[in-house]
C-alpha cells in the first residue's frame, strides 16, 4: 500500500498495478460480448378492420359444423387466409378485401376462380360451401 502511495505522489507510474481500461474500452468491449440478434422486417401489409370482420363472419357461418376454437387466420399481402388447426395445409377460404372496389372470396376447393363479393356480410350467400368443405377437411383427418 505504501509503494502505491509513494507512486502516486512522486508521479511515477506504479508498476505493480495492472492496465486499466477506459469507460470507452469497457463499452467497446461489452458490445462486442452482446449477441447480434437479426429484428425481423415487419411486414408491409396491416390486418384491416374488414379482414377482421370477415373472419368472424366466417367463424359464425361454421359454428355449427366445426368448434370454432379451431378456426384460425393469417394474413399476408395478396390475401387472408382462413384456417382449420392454424393449418396452412387445412385452409377452408381466402378473402381478397385490400381493393377499395374489387372484393373476393376463393375457396379451397377452386382455388383459381374468384368470386365477387361488395361487403364481407356476402359471405353468408357461401355458407353451405364453407360447411361443406370444413367437412372435408376434417373428415380427411
Amino acid at each position: 500500500m505504501n509503494e502505491r502511495i509513494k507512486h502516486v505522489i512522486s508521479g511515477e507510474p506504479d508498476s505493480s498495478k495492472t492496465p486499466s481500461l477506459s469507460v470507452q474500452d469497457v463499452q467497446t468491449e461489452e458490445l462486442m460480448d452482446e449477441p447480434v440478434i437479426d429484428v425481423p422486417s415487419q411486414p408491409s401489409f396491416e390486418t384491416t378492420q374488414e379482414e377482421i370482420e370477415g373472419y368472424a363472419t366466417v367463424k359464425v357461418l361454421l359454428g355449427a359444423t366445426i368448434d370454432k376454437n379451431r378456426i384460425f387466420y393469417r394474413d399476408n399481402a395478396s390475401y387472408f387466409n382462413i384456417l382449420i388447426d392454424d393449418s396452412n395445409r387445412k385452409w377452408v377460404c381466402r378473402l381478397h378485401l385490400n381493393s377499395l372496389t374489387n372484393k373476393y372470396i376463393t375457396f379451397r376447393d377452386e382455388p383459381n376462380v374468384r368470386h365477387k363479393i361488395n361487403h364481407v356480410y356476402d359471405i353468408e350467400e357461401f355458407k353451405d360451401r364453407l360447411s361443406h368443405i370444413v367437412t372435408e377437411i376434417v373428415g380427411s383427418n
